[in-house]
């Protein structure tokens, strides 16, 4: 009773901090960039414009129509991603951002339902914790109105898939996030590694129904200059002045040589340091055989996903939601394996001191997010030093309430 006693008061002053920030976020809507840009772009297709979605004058002067604000953004998502914001556009600009936050709330709540048979031995401290590590990027989201929590519940969707053995829909769900792409491709290529075809064919489908879908509503033209942005921003090196923001290989190698070497050098860096992250689960994969009932497969998985997000090329702090499912199911297994001694804390820690840095960087104001992948790497030397372990572990089945 004292454990729910304190949890329910934790939960209630995270809900009270959220509902703070969203209010103060409504007193002036558009100071969310991001969802301006998406706002906008819907706004185009709504006015019969989609065949303009990547044309940078058009997108100025509605912007210029809609906020009475002037830039040279452009929007460089995924032209079916704009269907979603097209619906939203329907509504007033402030009525859409309130509906859009509270439905990422209500996904948000259907993740955790979801993962609710994987949480079986969970407490107040593995609570606290999950809490605390995901109060700022879940703020980050609903700030911006950005969309990464429709990929974190696509990608617990694909994880119960594959507990399920049913891959051809796993890789379905993950295909789905391909609004996402440089979080989901890296995934794949780990199980492309494993030799796990229906994982890549459910995938593959989800991605020729999603170009098809694009080529019916916008057609071949639009397709053609989202592939010429691409290549441009990959030339440009995809906005170089957030890459000291982003949390993964590339944003902590930025911060720490950016200026003492020369850009190739930190180009390659980069690139080796990811190859060694990808080649890190695929390892650990191929030592074990692939049971998605065993408690080894639920490590593995999460072990996947968090090395994918630090090789992800561009990684901002509210696309860090997505590692909730694997701090979840690594907090649940040494709540259960570990229920005293270090071994308990041994993911508390790193998450912990994710949650401190990112108000220690956000207080400090230097836009140095990169210094975050050191508590994201931590934690995946935790998860990967629990499976070894796993069979280990004693008791029960995978069921119990959240």
């Amino acid at each position: 009773m004292r454990e729910r006693v304190v949890f329910a008061l934790l939960a209630a002053c995270a809900a009270a901090l959220l509902i703070f920030a969203l209010a103060a976020f409504m007193k002036d809507p558009t100071s969310s960039y991001d969802f301006m840009v998406f706002y906008k772009t819907g706004t185009l297709l709504r006015h019969g414009l989609g065949s303009q979605l990547y044309h940078g004058i058009v997108q100025t002067d509605f912007r210029q129509h809609l906020f009475a604000r002037t830039s040279q953004d452009v929007y460089n998502h995924p032209p079916f991603e704009t269907l979603i914001y097209w619906a939203l556009a329907y509504l007033p600009y402030p009525a859409a951002y309130v509906f859009w936050d509270l439905l990422n709330l209500i996904m948000l709540g259907c993740v955790l339902y979801l993962l609710r048979p994987f949480a079986s031995h969970f407490d107040t401290d593995s609570r606290l914790t999950l809490t605390v590590a995901f109060l700022y990027p879940l703020i980050s989201i609903l700030r911006e109105g950005q969309n990464e929590i429709v990929l974190l519940l696509a990608c617990a969707g694909a994880f119960i898939c594959l507990k399920k053995g049913r891959e051809f829909a796993a890789g379905g769900l993950l295909g789905a996030g391909f609004f996402r792409f440089q979080l989901v491709l890296p995934l794949l290529l780990v199980f492309l590694a494993l030799k796990r075809w229906r994982i890549i064919l459910g995938a593959a489908a989800t991605g020729a129904a999603l170009t098809l879908l694009s080529l019916a509503v916008f057609g071949w033209a639009v397709i053609r200059d989202y592939i010429e942005l691409v290549e441009n921003l990959a030339k440009a090196g995809a906005f170089p002045l957030l890459v000291p923001a982003m949390p993964n290989v590339r944003g902590f190698v930025d911060v720490l040589l950016a200026g003492r070497v020369g850009p190739h050098y930190l180009t390659a860096l980069a690139a080796a340091g990811s190859l060694a992250l990808l080649a890190w689960p695929v390892l650990k994969w191929r030592r074990r055989r692939w049971d998605p009932g065993d408690k080894e497969f639920n490590l593995l998985f999460s072990l996947s996903v968090v090395a994918c997000a630090m090789t992800s090329h561009y990684l901002l702090i509210h696309s860090l939601v997505v590692l909730l499912l694997p701090a979840l199911l690594i907090l649940d297994y040494t709540a259960g394996a570990h229920p005293k001694g270090f071994g308990r804390w041994r993911p508390l820690l790193p998450l912990n001191l994710l949650f401190l840095m990112t108000v220690f960087l956000n207080v400090e104001g230097r836009n140095r997010f990169g210094f975050l992948f050191v508590p994201i790497l931590w934690l995946a030397f935790v998860i990967s030093a629990e499976v070894p372990r796993a069979r280990e572990l004693a008791g029960g089945g995978e069921r119990g309430n959240f």
